[in-house]
């Protein structure tokens, strides 16, 4: 094929494929509430209790960690081989 043409055709190309994103519905995110209610208690959209949870998920293995002795034995090791003077690791 003709090196201009295949020009012409890809450029059109670029200049014609975001015109698919417009045509296409305009997509609305739920929006994020927080109501109270009679008794006193608060309801959370389903987005922000997504959130929430999501936020925990990734929290929840950094503090166990914290929680348990093996930080702090890897921490002590860690101040033991530099105070004898061992190389680290390659």
């Amino acid at each position: 094929m003709n090196k201009p043409i295949l020009r012409f055709i890809s450029i059109g190309l670029v200049l014609l494929l975001p015109q698919l994103s417009w045509a296409a519905d305009p997509f609305s995110l739920p929006a994020l509430s927080v109501s109270s209610n009679d008794d006193g208690t608060q309801s959370y959209s389903v987005t922000l209790q997504v959130v929430i949870l999501m936020t925990m998920l990734s929290f929840i293995p950094a503090i166990i960690m914290m929680m348990t002795a093996f930080t702090r034995i890897i921490v002590v090791f860690g101040i033991l081989r530099q105070a004898i003077g061992l190389q680290q690791t390659p």
